[in-house]
């Protein structure tokens, strides 16, 4: 999973954990004379998950106010398809990583005294059979 964090003044959210096209960000950035780091992290990684989180705390002059969560992966068969494993992957991913997202997110939101939002988007996969 990417993270990628700004300073944007309320324009957009701080920290966006999304597949992005890292140019158009950046671009962004340099028209608006603010700053953007990106960072790649296993979301399923508590503390690398943490860590990422704590950079952005650090690196920030703002604190942080808000986290999307897009997580949305799946296997490219029939769900019937599965093995354990392969359904394991895609909880850990889309469950867990959204979890452990927030929860970090959300200790830096207590550690700097300030209240915050957590936007947590699903795939479509979560209403609509799976097909090939």
């Amino acid at each position: 999973m990417e993270y990628v964090s700004a300073n944007i003044s309320h324009l957009l959210p701080r920290v966006i954990s999304a597949k992005l096209n890292r140019k158009t960000p950046f671009r962004f950035c340099q028209e608006h004379h603010t700053k953007l780091s990106y960072h790649q992290n296993d979301v399923t990684d508590a503390k690398g998950v943490q860590s990422v989180f704590d950079k952005v705390k650090n690196q920030s002059r703002y604190p942080l106010r808000g986290l999307v969560t897009c997580a949305g992966i799946s296997e490219r068969s029939l769900a019937i398809d599965y093995s354990a494993n392969a359904f394991r992957r895609i909880l850990d991913i889309n469950v867990i990583g959204t979890f452990l997202c927030a929860q970090a997110a959300a200790r830096v939101f207590h550690e700097c005294g300030v209240s915050g939002s957590i936007v947590m988007l699903a795939s479509v996969s979560g209403s609509v059979v799976n097909q090939v």
